[in-house]
């Protein structure tokens, strides 16, 4: 796709126009830009694009020639709840389903109106309806313009996780370079210069550090969550930190039964953080100290649409709804009017026979330092 674009305006007539261009010398200046590069993808496969340079560069501009049908001009909100901006026909499913996916799975978040909502949270609101449009492109234009940059490096890998999760093809127009490596983009056009690049790498690592915590500290999630704000004071509470912030939280309890057994009560993400696996990697964190501490079994029960559409490993389903038997297809219908709930239960991996007088290496037992 070869572009050539020219943007021309003529110079308006007012007194204050002529006092400047008669002090800077602007007679002879053309009023005029021009744009011409290429995005050379037509016959090749690809998911993620980015169209990225300083403003004034012509990214708007190239994007709405190039792609007029797919360029997101924005939606209206106007409902007391997204829930309801999004269109009549489609269902509730599908909906929580596309947020689920852009990394915007707070069922509490999800009853406030549009304006309630975070900067992060409003861009992948915006997303998830743009996925759920009949259209095979979406051109976004001023991505992450408006988010914390480390939200904004978040939130661009959940979004381009779920992208590649249908067959729609993303472009991201922006002036931030730093979201390009957490996009994986399969090209990029940087109008600074107008060069044009293949480019598909991984992105730089998410370094979660997991701490135990005191149980005070749901306070800070307890929002977030969709069940009862209180929380037993006898829970081991666990906090995950990105770069120093209190991102996830975690409680786990002894159970109250016939038999033994350990049980998570509530597990939470930061809306601005959720869609990178914080989740799992709380969840696989506090089955593995378990299970060196030996409180096993180690269950949960959920509703959360997070952990109703994903697998996790060594988590395996043991019962879906008031069933003891369950199909994938269940599984993926899933939905909120009947409260559907999945219990969940921790599975330690099998481990190698090691050789006792070769096994002089002991492990930590507390493994509370662990970045996952």
């Amino acid at each position: 796709m070869k572009f050539n674009i020219t943007r021309r305006w003529d110079r308006p007539q007012s007194f204050r126009v002529e006092s400047i261009v008669g002090q800077f010398s602007l007679q002879d200046v053309k009023l005029e830009k021009v744009f011409r590069g290429s995005i050379d993808v037509e016959d090749e496969e690809w998911r993620v694009g980015v169209i990225v340079g300083r403003s004034g560069t012509g990214k708007t501009t190239i994007a709405k020639h190039l792609f007029p049908d797919a360029y997101i001009r924005g939606f209206t909100y106007k409902e007391p709840s997204i829930l309801d901006d999004f269109p009549e026909q489609l269902p509730t499913t599908d909906i929580t389903r596309a947020l689920s996916s852009v990394g915007f799975s707070s069922p509490p978040e999800w009853l406030k109106s549009y304006e309630q909502l975070s900067q992060g949270e409003k861009m992948r609101v915006d997303i998830a309806r743009a996925l759920l449009l009949n259209e095979p492109i979406i051109v976004f234009d001023e991505f992450t313009s408006v988010v914390d940059r480390e939200v904004a490096k978040v939130s661009s890998l959940a979004i381009q996780k779920a992208v590649r999760r249908t067959s729609k093809q993303f472009i991201a127009v922006t002036c931030h370079y730093d979201v390009i490596d957490y996009l994986e983009p399969d090209w990029v056009l940087c109008t600074d210069d107008m060069s044009f690049t293949k480019k598909k790498t991984r992105h730089p690592p998410i370094t979660i550090e997991i701490r135990p915590c005191s149980v005070h500290l749901w306070s800070y999630f307890k929002e977030y969550h969709y069940l009862s704000h209180s929380i037993s004071p006898m829970c081991d509470c666990y906090v995950a930190l990105l770069k120093n912030r209190p991102v996830g939280f975690l409680a786990a309890v002894h159970g109250v039964g016939k038999t033994r057994f350990f049980r998570i009560t509530r597990i939470v993400t930061i809306p601005d953080y959720q869609g990178i696996g914080i989740a799992k990697a709380l969840m696989t964190f506090i089955g593995e100290h378990y299970t060196k501490q030996g409180k096993l079994p180690l269950m949960m029960v959920t509703s959360n649409p997070q952990f109703l559409h994903t697998r996790i490993p060594n988590w395996i389903i043991t019962r879906i709804g008031h069933s003891s038997t369950h199909t994938m297809k269940q599984l993926k219908d899933a939905g909120s009017r009947n409260r559907i709930t999945i219990g969940m239960r921790y599975k330690p991996p099998r481990r190698k026979r090691e050789n006792p007088a070769q096994n002089t290496h002991t492990p930590s037992e507390s493994g509370l330092g662990e970045n996952r």
